[in-house]
């Protein structure tokens, strides 16, 4: 039991926990359910408190300062596939996708973002952004997500309904392109689900410079 408990959380915990259980053997760690919560928002209240309770921060303990945990939190495979040298097609972005499903993974959100206010600022940005997040790759596509030249919503809503065929066309039709805050998908049990962009998606997004792709630097 401890061993399956242990395969299903592993990955989400500190790099210096799974080397000592490595090193020393599972067998010499026990698991114990300390709390429950009921949002993101509870239970990193809670681990905070807890930590501060057990004193358990390194090099007492294996948690990490709450910087570097929410820096581990980000997939350190998380490679980035960006579409380049678009002529503005939205056929031309299909293509892209296509071509590069494969190796998305099991797909987790969609953020799909009309940056014209950014873009007005400043024309190096793209104006609009469809962003396909996966276990693996992220996918950034910059012609599709309503489409121009004509085209309509048809590109976006062939991608979507690759990953849940029974998104329908009106669906995309009514989401606000120009809402302030990124449109999301999340991906539950292959159905597309609107959710709230916050910061567990947007995290996942920042680069380096600790930035979304199309605010201004």
């Amino acid at each position: 039991m401890k061993k399956e408990v242990y395969e299903k959380i592993k990955d989400d915990l500190p790099e210096n926990l799974r080397k000592d259980v490595e090193k020393y053997g599972l067998e010499s760690f026990e698991f114990e359910v300390l709390d429950t919560a009921s949002s993101q928002e509870e239970l990193n209240r809670k681990q905070r408190e807890y930590i501060k309770k057990f004193n358990s921060l390194e090099p007492q303990g294996y948690n990490l300062t709450e910087d570097l945990r929410e820096e581990e939190r980000k997939p350190i495979h998380m490679r980035i596939i960006k579409e380049e040298g678009s002529s503005g097609s939205t056929r031309e972005s299909l293509r892209f996708f296509q071509e590069h499903y494969h190796v998305l993974g099991e797909v987790k959100y969609i953020v799909l973002y009309h940056a014209e206010r950014e873009w007005l600022i400043n024309p190096e940005l793209c104006h609009q952004y469809c962003i396909i997040i996966g276990e693996k790759v992220q996918l950034w596509m910059f012609e599709l997500t309503w489409g121009y030249y004509g085209e309509g919503p048809s590109g976006l809503h062939d991608v979507l309904q690759m990953i849940d065929p029974e998104f329908t066309y009106e669906q995309v039709i009514s989401l606000d392109r120009t809402a302030k805050e990124p449109i999301t998908l999340e991906n539950v049990n292959g159905r597309l689900i609107l959710r709230t962009f916050d910061e567990s998606v947007s995290s996942l997004l920042r680069g380096k410079d600790n930035h979304l792709p199309w605010v201004k630097i």
